[in-house]
């Protein structure tokens, strides 16, 4: 017997589930023309749709929102998930993680449910959540899938943290319990109860790794960024101005130092090494034989590759602009005249070791102009030899006479 007879299954039905997420590239593109934006657009060109779930659903963010919030610079959103090879991998780090969120029962924590949990029903929820996945007490040295992962959701600085927990709570039920996902959560944010909080309100929410159905949590970056644009939307509802896109989008091309890369950084200027890392070494050699030699640093594959990104948005944008005037909508007249604006005044594409080059050599000019030479005072300063404390003199004495015994 077939498998089409036996479960009243076609054998397209089947093809598609087995290609993944249970829906074919022609439904796909059904479910997204469906929500009332033409897909063919030159505005999903320049700023193309972001899609999450089993049935991948649509933002609901248009191009005109995303145009709209880049001319009139709003903040964007910030979704940020830990990686899978640093996820909680045993109970006593899941259980430490809600205790940081809950700073350590100052706050109680909220789940799928709505419901709010003291910190003794926390320890038994996480106890639960273990025994379900069979998570060790403490990580064994096996190599072994997360069972579970931290995200962060960020919203600007003087937003209402009330409103911040309201879109979060909404977001989460819609793309995590929907989808049967456990989850805690709760907000940071700087009071008179907690001084010592960032100025930004922000949520951390702890996600079981495995839902219900044995499904485990895989968020992709088209993932997060379906989150960042939905979150957008959400907020929007509970008077959250923000935007969701990519810093090329905007005409941003250096790409912001991780939290964990700041720490490094630091702790290597303050002990006066060298970089750790053969790349970054590799560059800071490129930025000193750049200031001694007068020349400008040879262009990279990753500077190529940002240039061409940058052809193509402010392609995409001219076409973006003509399609709005065509349109002769008067709001659509006044974006395309500040768009058009946007694009005309964009910095040039520059590297972070360009703009570094570019700073040293604006220093170096300035001492000059007071008559502080640097190399010259690097140079006194080698040059010049301490002089000897009594107590190195008779080191040096003493040691003179071994070596002649």
């Amino acid at each position: 017997m077939s498998l089409s007879t036996r479960s009243n299954l076609k054998t397209e039905d089947i093809l598609k589930w087995h290609k993944g997420r249970g829906s074919s590239k022609n439904s796909h593109k059904e479910q997204r023309s469906g929500s009332g934006y033409n897909r063919s657009s030159a505005g999903f060109k320049l700023f193309p749709t972001a899609s999450y779930g089993s049935n991948r659903a649509s933002s609901e963010l248009s191009p005109s929102d995303k145009a709209s919030g880049i001319v009139n610079n709003l903040p964007e959103s910030m979704v940020k998930i830990d990686k899978a090879s640093k996820g909680i991998k045993c109970q006593k780090h899941m259980m430490a993680a809600a205790d940081y969120i809950s700073r350590h029962g100052m706050i109680d924590l909220e789940d799928e449910n709505g419901e709010f949990l003291t910190h003794d029903e926390l320890e038994s929820r996480i106890e639960d959540w273990c025994k379900s996945q069979n998570t060790p007490y403490e990580e064994d040295g096996k190599k072994r899938a997360a069972d579970a992962r931290r995200l962060v959701i960020s919203c600007p600085k003087g937003t209402d943290p009330e409103a911040v927990k309201k879109a979060v709570r909404e977001l989460a039920k819609e793309c995590l319990a929907n989808e049967d996902y456990r989850y805690l959560f709760a907000i940071h944010n700087r009071s008179k109860e907690m001084p010592n909080e960032p100025d930004h309100p922000h949520v951390h929410l702890l996600i079981k790794a495995i839902n219900s159905k044995g499904k485990r949590l895989n968020l992709r970056k088209e993932d997060l960024r379906y989150l960042r644009e939905r979150f957008a939307v959400i907020a929007k509802k509970y008077g959250i101005d923000m935007n969701a896109t990519t810093r090329a989008q905007r005409g941003h091309t250096q790409k912001s130092k991780t939290q964990e890369r700041i720490h490094q950084e630091e702790r290597e200027w303050s002990k006066h090494l060298s970089p750790s890392h053969p790349y970054d070494l590799s560059r800071m050699n490129q930025i000193d034989a750049a200031l001694n030699t007068g020349k400008d640093i040879p262009e990279s594959i990753a500077k190529r590759k940002a240039v061409k990104t940058r052809d193509n948005i402010i392609k995409n944008a001219n076409e973006y602009i003509k399609e709005l005037r065509a349109s002769g909508n008067m709001e659509n007249l006044k974006l395309a005249a500040d768009l058009e604006r946007y694009i005309n005044n964009m910095s040039p594409v520059k590297t972070s070791q360009e703009e570094l080059l570019r700073k040293i050599r604006e220093f170096n000019q300035i001492q000059k102009e007071k008559g502080y030479d640097i190399k010259e005072k690097i140079r006194q300063r080698k040059s010049h030899q301490p002089k000897q404390s009594q107590a190195q003199k008779w080191a040096i004495h003493r040691k003179k006479q071994n070596q002649e015994r």
